[in-house]
């Protein structure tokens, strides 16, 4: 499952196609506010500031990334302003609030993938009120795991590019930080190839990834009971 499945639900139904719609919200909202939770956390304030510790999508919707969802099959939300010299813990605050959004969203598809998870231990019946509802909370789950597993990569300003910080010797920082200044032009060319040459670049970079969280979320531990 990659980015590209959200454009096959858009000509499956307009059912769907809402569905995929108020997921994208869910998922960006989520995640751009867990980031700046755990900033205010952390003792930064910045993100307060302007508004993002909040749970109202406007503040977190990018009009670019939100498109690219619909183009691409994948995009982001607004960036969270953060001030690293005001995170109590350092550059271990700064690791915690970057991984704040990829685990925020692991725990929002864990939670819709529940009711498919106890239908499938229970073996109850699916009606034709229930299958719509698994309709939408499987776009859900499918759609977070995606958001979780591209911002894995270590491209700025993706937040695995932002965790692996944590990581960089002292004597390579320089580079580091000209990496994530260059680092969204590669992301963007690395998008164009992908739309221009309809290349399976992402999809095959994002596949393992996705079906190592889908197994976590959708069937672990499941398969034990």
């Amino acid at each position: 499952m990659t980015g590209i499945f959200i454009l096959d639900y858009f000509t499956a139904s307009p059912l769907q196609a809402v569905f995929v719609l108020i997921a994208i919200v869910i998922a960006l909202t989520v995640h751009e506010f867990a980031h700046a939770w755990v900033a205010a956390r952390q003792g930064d304030q910045t993100a307060r500031m302007f508004g993002r510790v909040s749970l109202n999508p406007k503040a977190h919707l990018d009009p670019a990334g939100s498109l690219l969802f619909l183009f691409a099959g994948i995009g982001w939300g607004k960036p969270v302003p953060v001030n690293p010299a005001n995170l109590r813990d350092g550059k271990l605050g700064d690791f915690y609030v970057s991984i704040a959004g990829i685990v925020t969203n692991l725990v929002v598809a864990f939670i819709f993938a529940l009711p498919l998870r106890i239908i499938d231990l229970t073996g109850g019946d699916v009606t034709a009120v229930n299958q719509t509802w698994l309709q939408f909370t499987t776009i859900v789950t499918d759609i977070n795991i995606l958001l979780a597993a591209f911002n894995l990569l270590p491209i700025p300003p993706l937040d695995g590019s932002k965790a692996i910080g944590i990581l960089v010797p002292h004597r390579f920082q320089h580079a580091y930080q000209e990496y994530l200044r260059v680092g969204p032009v590669i992301l963007i060319a690395v998008f164009l190839t992908a739309i221009v040459f309809d290349s399976r670049i992402l999809g095959t970079i994002l596949d393992p990834v996705i079906g190592v969280f889908g197994y976590f979320v959708k069937a672990f531990p499941a398969g034990l009971v």
